[in-house]
Formats: structure tokens, sequence, C-alpha cells
């Protein structure tokens, strides 16, 4: 079957040495896993003044179950998705990670600590649209925000807070939109 046909040994022997070498070609196939890297969801970026630690680690799940990873194998993928700061922090950390709740655990810790809770809470309150922010983007990412400071928010006090941080002239417009709304 293999190379060993050519060889003088015993019959015995070379079936006992074509079952080994078969035994483990068999293993190597079930270790050797080829996965697709190349998904549709983007590498999750972390940006603790628009997002929680939360939606974060979320995403990171998501972008690892994508190509086949299982949960097991998530603090050693890592690598793939975290650049400059948190890069080097991970590489520094790494000797005390030993699994994805570990490096929760520790993530939240570094950077998503109560002074950048309260950073991301002010950002929330006191952000305000520029000239150059379009304004359904704006007014997405104050929804999405919200919905993750405040996720039992209602969609008025939401929707109330997002008008009142768009540009005077657009926010008259969203105004009239709603006393519309409430006529009808």
């Amino acid at each position: 079957m293999y190379a060993l046909d050519n060889l003088q040994l015993d019959e015995n022997v070379r079936e006992q040495i074509n079952r080994i070498v078969e035994q483990r070609v068999r293993a190597a196939e079930r270790v050797a896993t080829v996965t697709n890297v190349k998904t549709c969801i983007q590498v999750p970026v972390y940006d603790s003044k628009r997002m929680t630690s939360e939606a974060f680690l979320k995403k990171c799940r998501l972008y690892f179950i994508a190509p086949g990873y299982s949960p097991a194998q998530f603090h050693e993928v890592l690598p793939m998705v975290l650049k400059g700061e948190f890069k080097l922090w991970y590489e520094s950390a790494i000797n005390e990670i030993n699994s994805w709740d570990d490096f929760v655990t520790k993530f939240r810790a570094r950077f998503d600590n109560e002074t950048v809770k309260r950073k991301r809470l002010r950002t929330l309150y006191t952000r305000r649209q520029n000239q150059n922010d379009p304004s359904e983007t704006f007014i997405y990412e104050m929804v999405a925000l919200s919905k993750q400071i405040n996720p039992t928010e209602s969609n008025e006090v939401t929707f109330k807070r997002c008008v009142d941080a768009l540009l005077p002239d657009i926010s008259a417009l969203f105004t009239d939109l709603q006393e519309l709304q409430n006529e009808c």
C-alpha cells in the first residue's frame, strides 16, 4: 500500500506498519480543519466611546463562529481581530489568558472600567451632530449607543434624545414629522 511494498519485511510486520500508518493518516485528517476566514462579517473594532465591551465581545463571538471556530478556541484566535493598543495589551497578558472567560474578564477590567463607562455615558448625553455627520448615520449611532447603555429605555426617549442632538434645522424637520405622526 505504501512504500513498504519493496522492502523485504515479514508480511505480518508489513501489515502492522500499514495499519499504524493508516490510523495516523485518519487521525491527522480528523485534526486538520480547513476554514474559510474570509467572511462577510467585518472585523470587530472596539471603540469605547461608541460601544460597550459587551457589544464588542458579541461581535467577536459572531466573527469567530462564522468560519467555524469553537468557543474553546476564541481566546487563541483573538490576534486576528485585535489591533494597536488592544493587541499590545493582549500580548502582554497572554500568559494569564487561558480561556474566553479569562479574556472577557481582563478585557473589561482594562478597557471597560467605570471611568470608561462614565465617559461613554457622557458621550451619549452630550454628543451633538456636526456639519459633517450624515443625519442617518448619526441617528443610527446614537440609537445603538442608547440601546447598549440603556437596553430597557423606551423608543420615545431614545428618539427624543436623537432629535435633540441633531443640527437645529434638521431637528426641526424631525419634530414636525413627530407632530404629524401624532396627529394621524
